[in-house]
């Protein structure tokens, strides 16, 4: 069973992994839990949830600019220590 967050996209990095003779590129995404000062992390290597969050992800032009980013639920599986997102929905109506 998938557990579920809500948050904010703070930044994606997009990072290397090989595997013998196979090299694939996966999202490392770091959320700002909505209502909290927490923060988390997971991982992606889906093309279309990669999409889902680099949507969400809104940098602020300047300090004076007022954007609200959209907030992102996202639902995920742990395995170990690693938490991989398996769905993931955006919703521009709770952003402000």
């Amino acid at each position: 069973m998938a557990n579920q967050v809500s948050g904010t996209v703070r930044r994606i990095d997009f990072e290397p992994k090989s595997d013998f003779l196979q090299s694939r590129i996966y999202a490392h995404v770091f959320l700002t839990v909505k209502d909290t000062d927490a923060e988390i992390d997971m991982y992606t290597e889906d093309p279309m949830l990669e999409a889902a969050f680099l949507t969400a992800w809104r940098p602020l032009p300047s300090p004076d600019c007022v954007i609200f980013p959209p907030v992102i639920e996202v639902h995920y599986e742990e395995r170990g220590e690693i938490r991989k997102a398996v769905r993931v929905v955006l919703d521009y109506s709770k952003s402000r």
